[in-house]
């Protein structure tokens, strides 16, 4: 009788590299526009937590037809957090990142912010356009869809269509750096 064990550690190994290459990101975040893939280094230096003014807030977070109108109406830009419910990526999201209150007042003071799910068969309407869940989310990468989590940034939305698009889990620091940059974008 053979051992088990030699049918084991193959598919350990396999589940130690898999594990291995998920955990190790590079220390960069790649933002996605218009213009193409533009690569941005954000310095961990760069990110500064006030740890001394801690808020109570947290991320009102709105489906896409009303959020999109509300940033319209408010002149305010538009975040877009794409998730599915089974993106492990996308709860850690959730529970470091849009939980932290350096993002949390940054994104409440510019922008409007919706949680959709291209997983969901639903129809949105916003401007002149209507699209499937599915359609919305190629759509908002000009013709691509990216990974999950997701973070599509509208600069002016009911007036322009520009938009950006940031691919996967980012820490806050990081995070932080994107919400610059993003905002950097408003004319």
């Amino acid at each position: 009788m053979k051992p088990i064990t030699h049918k084991i550690i193959p598919l350990a190994v396999v589940v130690f590299g898999i594990l291995a290459c998920a955990a190790v990101r590079p220390n960069r975040a790649e933002m996605h526009g218009p213009e193409g893939k533009v690569v941005v280094d954000i310095p961990k230096a760069e990110y500064e937590e006030d740890t001394a003014t801690k808020v109570a807030e947290t991320i009102e977070w709105l489906d896409f037809e009303s959020g999109y109108a509300k940033a319209a109406k408010e002149n305010k830009m538009l975040m877009i957090d794409v998730y599915t419910d089974w993106c492990g990526w996308c709860k850690v999201m959730d529970k470091k990142t849009f939980s932290n209150d350096t993002i949390i007042a940054k994104l409440n003071q510019s922008f409007v912010m919706v949680k959709m799910n291209p997983e969901k068969a639903r129809n949105y309407t916003f401007g002149d356009k209507t699209m499937a869940a599915s359609d919305l989310h190629v759509w908002l990468g000009y013709g691509k869809t990216f990974g999950y989590p997701t973070s599509y940034f509208m600069i002016a939305p009911g007036t322009s269509d520009e938009r950006y698009a940031q691919v996967g889990y980012l820490e806050p620091w990081e995070f932080s750096g994107i919400i610059d940059i993003i905002l950097s974008k408003k004319k």
